[in-house]
């Protein structure tokens, strides 16, 4: 899961306007283009008075760009025996990196970005560590409907502090007569 973005965030609220994410090779990401569509739905629920819930849906066609750029990322590295490196077949490339290995780096890019988009939206900061739980995962197949991402992160907030009346408080003054006994001594 993406520790170090929940580390950051943690150490740093302003972690969330340092821009854009970016891929661990210092590619783009996904989301740096200009998108006309919103390929995220998130929602907030409340489920204590310091504990909050946010659902995060992410629609297959953003999760298939997730995909196609953790394979832009990971391909070049592979040599296959009688292709130049990044050069080989599709099939024969994502074989030799891992079917596996390509959904997870695509899972955690997406997750990582949007967890923070999510949070920014809702302008919530976590005080404990989040609780991330993926309910519905992408299978990164033929049938590209359902390549949708359903993520849930669970973490504390700060309570909400209420201020008193204030001047309007039922508390006696106090007398005149004390605070020239006080001056006197």
């Amino acid at each position: 899961m993406p520790y170090a973005v929940i580390l950051n965030l943690i150490q740093d609220p302003g972690y969330l306007d340092s821009g854009s994410p970016r891929l661990s090779s210092g590619q783009a990401s996904p989301n740096d283009g200009i998108n006309k569509r919103r390929f995220v739905k998130s929602t907030k629920k409340e489920i204590s008075k310091n504990k909050i819930k946010i659902t995060v849906a992410i629609e297959p066609e953003k999760m298939e760009e997730y995909f196609e750029a953790e394979y832009n990322r990971l391909a070049p590295s592979v040599s296959l025996p009688g292709f130049r490196a990044g050069k080989a077949p599709r099939v024969m490339t994502v074989e030799a990196i891992g079917q596996t290995r390509l959904s997870q780096a695509a899972l955690e890019a997406a997750v990582n970005e949007n967890f923070r988009a999510a949070l920014k939206e809702h302008q919530t900061y976590p005080v404990t560590q989040p609780s991330i739980s993926i309910s519905k995962y992408p299978a990164f197949g033929e049938d590209k409907q359902q390549n949708e991402l359903v993520f849930e992160i669970e973490f504390d907030i700060l309570p909400k502090a209420k201020i008193g009346r204030g001047a309007k408080s039922n508390w006696p003054k106090p007398k005149r007569e004390i605070f020239k006994l006080c001056r006197r001594s």
